[in-house]
């Protein structure tokens, strides 16, 4: 792995492009990225072939802006982030990790980069703990590294 970036240089020089970018959202020699207010929720029913696709499995969810969305444990739902990130064809390469302070309460990130929206990136968060957790769009939910 090569070493770590920071990630305001690395956007200055325009090998690595946020949107929006927000210079409070630096943190350290990262950039804090936020919880997209629609989540996928996958919906109840009987044995998943995966063998076959089933792009009807996931119902969206608009994040109550009041209330937030509560992760129970043992379940999962689809995010994104509020920020759209390119990386122009350079060396750069990117990381992305849940904030510690939630992965200390059990929830764990995945992310991919969405082949159809190049920038987007789409990940799974999983509820791993023993109590729900209260999801908010804006949500400080990842941290974003360069290397």
């Amino acid at each position: 792995m090569l070493p770590e970036t920071d990630v305001a240089v690395a956007v200055q020089a325009g090998t690595i492009v946020i949107s929006p970018f927000d210079p409070t959202s630096v943190a350290g020699r990262g950039y804090m990225l936020h919880l997209a207010p629609l989540l996928f929720k996958q919906r109840p029913g009987d044995i998943i072939d995966a063998r076959k696709p089933d792009p009807g499995q996931f119902d969206q969810i608009q994040i109550d802006p009041s209330a937030g969305f509560i992760l129970s444990p043992g379940s999962f739902v689809g995010c994104s982030f509020i920020e759209k990130i390119t990386i122009p064809k350079n060396d750069t390469h990117i990381t992305i990790e849940i904030v510690p302070e939630l992965a200390r309460s059990g929830l764990l990130l995945v992310t991919e980069p969405e082949a159809e929206d190049p920038g987007s990136h789409s990940a799974q968060l999983f509820n791993l703990g023993v109590r729900a957790i209260r999801l908010s769009s804006g949500l400080p939910i990842a941290r974003l590294l360069a290397h």
